[in-house]
């Protein structure tokens, strides 16, 4: 960040204005995108709000821009969403804090249940070299919270926008591993047609959780010949 004032958010409005001024910085007036994780929902947002700007989305999860459409995940599913709640409480924000690289250790082997241990541990430290900056921890406690902590005022109407579950009218395809330890595969096929009002395409990648790109990635690739 180029001034210490700028709050340090992780709010999806942030994310997509951010994608949105590197584009206009690189003069790049239509593109297309893929998405992991806030990666998918950046993406999703920015099709949703700026479809005359998209040409095709690729996203790493169902429709992710709100919860409150579509059928409700089954009660199993709200277990895997402990570090959300952990996150909104002081014992989490300090656990988080004090051991950030740990706690997203522990994710990424939820996640990815039938990954080899060796090798997933070998591309995490890889990973983990991103989050090693004093701001991850407040952009990571913006980004998972439920009172709007570290918002910034500016972005409020697109934020507002975002939680409308706006649809998304760019070609699309779903990529879903089907040993993913958080997503629900499939949950938002129903959506189809009503929020993804292009054309959409579900793809499931076999032996692989959470990270396909990176647990299967030949198999990622062949999915787009």
């Amino acid at each position: 960040f180029k001034d210490a004032a700028t709050p340090r958010s992780g709010q999806l409005a942030a994310l997509v204005s951010d994608a949105i001024a590197f584009a206009d910085a690189l003069h790049i007036d239509t593109f297309s995108l893929m998405g992991h994780d806030w990666g998918s929902r950046a993406a999703q947002g920015v099709a949703a709000l700026y479809p005359q700007r998209v040409e095709r989305l690729v996203s790493f999860s169902g429709y992710a821009l709100s919860y409150g459409v579509g059928e409700p995940p089954p009660l199993s599913f709200l277990p895997r969403l402990w570090y959300q709640f952990a996150l909104n409480m002081p014992m989490g924000e300090g656990i988080l804090a004090t051991d950030p690289i740990g706690f997203a250790h522990e994710l990424w082997r939820r996640w990815s249940p039938g990954w080899d241990g060796a090798e997933r541990d070998r591309q995490f430290a890889q990973a983990a070299m991103g989050l090693e900056n004093l701001d991850f921890v407040a952009i990571a406690l913006s980004g998972y919270s439920y009172s709007g902590q570290g918002y910034a005022p500016s972005l409020q109407a697109i934020e507002d926008q975002l939680s409308a579950a706006p649809k998304i009218p760019v070609p699309t395809i779903i990529l879903e591993g089907e040993q993913d330890g958080l997503e629900v595969a499939g949950r938002t096929k129903v959506l189809d047609g009503e929020i993804f009002t292009g054309t959409i395409e579900h793809r499931s990648v076999p032996n692989a959780g959470h990270w396909p790109h990176r647990e299967t990635p030949d198999a990622v690739i062949g999915l787009f010949p």
